[in-house]
């Protein structure tokens, strides 16, 4: 949990935005700044490295979506800017939230080239009983007019109701990973 952090690398620029929520959430946190978000998520990674016990895992990183997904670091909390800002930045660590009975779950996902594949994925989280919050496309990189999709829903990877759903997006599309599970921050 965010109380557990000990250390939490973060870019300058990114510090600058998300200090005040840091020092709220996690007062005791030693906080380093790095070069780049990239070097600040690789090396909470790189500190986690080897360590069995999850509640022992204690370092974490400022970041993004993407970070996350290219880390495999899970997304601890969302909407940590200290003041409202185009960019989005979450708390990203190895250690994974425990449901709160209000939690996020991000997923990125990737389609088939089918027609009617985004459809199918979309259709699959109806049928859940599944609240999409948030949908965006992000070209994949890997080839042209290939895309990800960035999915916010209510509900914790954990709950039966979304691991039924991820299960069921497995067999439809080309890549599924769940990018984090967080109690929603209201603040």
């Amino acid at each position: 949990s965010k109380t557990e952090i000990t250390t939490v690398y973060c870019s300058q620029a990114l510090l600058l935005q998300c200090k005040k929520w840091l020092g709220i959430n996690m007062p005791k946190a030693r906080l380093v700044v790095c070069s780049s978000t990239e070097d600040a998520c690789n090396r909470a990674k790189e500190d986690n490295k080897g360590e069995k016990d999850e509640e022992k895992k204690g370092s974490a990183a400022v970041g993004t979506l993407l970070a996350s997904d290219m880390t495999g670091i899970p997304i601890l909390d969302e909407h940590i800017e200290d003041r409202a800002s185009t960019s989005r930045f979450f708390v990203i660590s190895q250690v994974c939230e425990p449901p709160s009975g209000e939690d996020k779950t991000f997923v990125i996902f990737s389609l088939k080239d089918a027609q009617g594949a985004l459809f199918r994925a979309l259709k699959i989280m109806k049928e859940e009983g599944i609240n999409l919050t948030n949908i965006e496309s992000r070209p994949s990189g890997s080839k042209a007019w290939d895309y990800n999709f960035f999915v916010r829903m209510d509900g914790h990877e954990q709950d039966k109701e979304i691991a039924a759903a991820l299960n069921r997006l497995r067999k439809v599309c080309s890549y599924v990973r769940v990018l984090g599970s967080y109690p929603e921050n209201k603040a």
